[in-house]
């Protein structure tokens, strides 16, 4: 009771003024933002059948899901954590090494999924849920670029830029319902999902790319960064591609069992060659807080 006394109306008022933002526009970028994870199947089910429906819904919720709900957990740490280097004039250095991380966290392991696809869904679900496979191939690259640029677009509220968020999350909405549409009438299912993929990772990333230009990062090192890793992930793919071409041709067909250890033991590869990098960013996150 004591320390409600003590509440001044001025304080919350200043308060409000200052954060106002926040119901504003953030709450409405939220709405928009689940709109859009919510839509497409209601869209695919009006242009074709539920048989459809449920084939995307098996590769958003075996790709999409988990990538959606770790996207989200680094984005609270990062939006943490970011606000300490923003006030430590070091926002831009750390925005770009866990841009980096992300990339080369998630770029080699997605497309290995990726080129395997149809086959592990074949394996783990049945004949009859391959085209989930194709699917998912197709959405590689939006699944790709939320897990890249949603922990960044926290960097919104850090920077005190939620009308424009709310600007890029029409066009985003704008974006996937044209592409989805526009695929439909033109290209039949894998059309629509493969032209909403597209719309949607060019949405994502001008939206991330927008912010991180925003604390300082220069384009010129987020596309360093892309093009490197992407380079070499085709190099490190080298032997997955091999086997599956192979296999186009007949030589090992219906046996995916090397297929999928050599998937597996890429994965492991990859994920000891990015180690020293999650050792490099903890060491400089520590060292700027002091």
């Amino acid at each position: 009771f004591i320390a409600i006394r003590k509440v001044r109306y001025d304080l919350i008022k200043r308060v409000a003024l200052r954060y106002k933002k926040f119901p504003i526009y953030s709450i409405w970028s939220d709405i928009l933002n689940v709109f859009g994870t919510q839509f497409p199947p209601v869209m695919i089910a009006s242009f074709f059948s539920l048989k459809f429906v449920g084939f995307y819904l098996l590769a958003n919720r075996v790709a999409n899901a988990p990538v959606a709900l770790i996207a989200e957990s680094v984005g609270k740490s990062f939006f943490a954590i970011s606000v300490e280097h923003k006030e430590n004039k070091s926002l831009q250095k750390f925005s770009l090494k866990v841009f980096e991380l992300l990339f080369k966290l998630g770029l080699g392991p997605m497309m290995v999924f990726a080129i395997i696809a149809p086959e592990l869904f074949n394996s783990v679900f049945g004949e009859q849920w391959g085209e989930a496979g194709i699917y998912l191939q197709l959405m590689m690259p939006w699944i790709f670029s939320v897990f890249v640029f949603v922990p960044l677009m926290t960097l919104y509220i850090v920077l005190e830029q939620q009308k424009i968020e709310l600007r890029f999350q029409i066009l985003l909405i704008i974006f996937r319902l044209s592409g989805l549409g526009l695929g439909a009438v033109y290209g039949g299912i894998l059309g629509a999902i493969a032209l909403y993929s597209l719309l949607a990772t060019i949405g994502y990333t001008l939206c991330g790319s927008w912010i991180m230009l925003k604390a300082k990062v220069k384009l010129q090192q987020l596309i360093g960064v892309a093009l490197k890793e992407f380079l070499i992930s085709i190099f490190w793919l080298s032997p997955l591609l091999g086997i599956k071409q192979l296999q186009s041709f007949g030589f090992g067909s219906g046996n995916d069992t090397l297929l999928f250890s050599i998937a597996a033991g890429l994965i492991m590869i990859h994920l000891y060659r990015v180690k020293p990098f999650f050792l490099q960013l903890n060491k400089f996150d520590k060292l700027v807080r002091g």
